[in-house]
């Protein structure tokens, strides 16, 4: 098969280089989007989630590595975004080397492969990338990228199927649609009796909720309110949307 696909590799890269830069200068502003972290903390775990992606992929784990106290992140400013940019800079090239099939350990129920890792990479550095650049910011943050925001919705409507799996009792009461007002991105959603069924297309929901791609795909992992922001056009049942936010609060 061929190298994992190197698209995300772009978003990985950049991504990172941004969030050092916000640690480098803003390290202690606190991040409202990750409650008790701030900048330098925020970068660390980044650079601790690269590291982990690095090891399962180049040894070809197939259960989660060991503890390693070498990846735990320094605590300056400066270093925290030094070390940050180490990890990403290893991680890479492993990425883009390593055939997508090879045997990769990664948290979820799906393929243990190395195919996981380059698409989930790019989206935790994205949405990191974002609440670092929230938190100086404010509502100056610039947006996610409208292709990978498309990407990010259905990979979190993937996991999140995987998540449910042990919630029986999860309903929503209703279908949901959600919709991208600047890109080609639409889902008509249900949760009952634990199980989650997406369709993609146009459809009339129970509930509604019109939004750009990068608020819908901030919107579902939590860092804006379906319900309550302004950036969104909602319409229907608010129930529904009530009780998914409360099932995709994980």
């Amino acid at each position: 098969m061929p190298p994992v696909a190197l698209p995300y590799l772009d978003h990985v890269l950049a991504d990172s280089v941004a969030i050092a830069g916000f640690a480098r200068a803003n390290g202690a502003v606190a991040v409202p989007s990750c409650p008790g972290w701030d900048v330098t903390r925020l970068a660390g775990h980044v650079g601790r989630v690269h590291r982990m992606a690095h090891t399962s992929v180049s040894q070809q784990l197939t259960s989660p590595p060991a503890a390693d106290q070498s990846a735990k992140p320094p605590a300056g400013e400066s270093e925290v975004a030094d070390w940050l940019t180490e990890a990403t800079a290893a991680l890479l090239p492993v990425l883009r080397e390593t055939a997508a099939d090879s045997p990769a350990w990664n948290f979820t129920k799906g393929l243990q492969t190395a195919a996981f890792w380059p698409r989930r990479m790019a989206h935790e550095t994205a949405m990191h990338r974002w609440d670092a650049d929230r938190a100086v910011n404010g509502e100056g943050a610039a947006s996610m990228d409208t292709a990978l925001s498309i990407d990010g919705v259905d990979e979190f409507l993937g996991m999140f199927a995987r998540v449910l799996a042990s919630r029986p009792e999860a309903d929503i009461g209703g279908s949901l649609h959600l919709h991208a007002t600047d890109a080609d991105g639409e889902w008509m959603i249900d949760v009952s009796q634990g199980q989650l069924t997406v369709e993609h297309g146009h459809g009339k929901g129970d509930a509604a909720v019109r939004g750009t791609a990068s608020d819908l795909l901030l919107g579902v992992w939590g860092r804006r309110s379906l319900l309550a922001d302004n950036c969104f056009q909602r319409f229907g049942d608010d129930a529904v949307v009530a009780r998914w936010m409360d099932l995709g609060a994980f």
